[in-house]
């Protein structure tokens, strides 16, 4: 796990996400990217619904595979000033962790410059 300052705790936080950040899509889960104050670190949150799946034990295996695959990529983030929501679909179940990984890196590369160029020029 994060240490708990990586931690996209209030509710508002996931909403301001939600409505302002940037949404990509990849097999297995969503992510809304979004530049936050730049004097914070960046944070993240994990979700998964009842949607994904009924039973808890499910869900809170699919939430620590997200938060594994975040942990092990967590060197490729901005260090400062973003905000990102990993949001769990339903076909997270028919997905292998390598599979997870290697779109999160994807996600990744798409991600990154793209914030960091919108984030010098605003």
């Amino acid at each position: 796990m994060l240490p708990r300052r990586w931690h996209l705790a209030s509710p508002s936080a996931f909403a301001q996400a939600y409505r302002h950040g940037r949404k990509l899509r990849a097999d297995g889960f969503i992510c809304w990217w979004l530049p936050i104050s730049p004097a914070g670190p960046t944070k993240i949150g994990i979700v998964t619904s009842k949607r994904v799946a009924l039973r808890a034990t499910k869900r809170n295996l699919y939430r620590r595979r997200l938060w594994a695959m975040v942990r092990e990529n967590k060197k490729f983030f901005p260090a400062q000033g973003y905000a990102m929501v990993v949001v769990a679909t339903e076909a997270i179940a028919d997905q292998s962790y390598a599979n997870l990984t290697s779109q999160f890196k994807r996600i990744l590369k798409q991600l990154t410059p793209t914030a960091l160029n919108k984030n010098k020029h605003a």
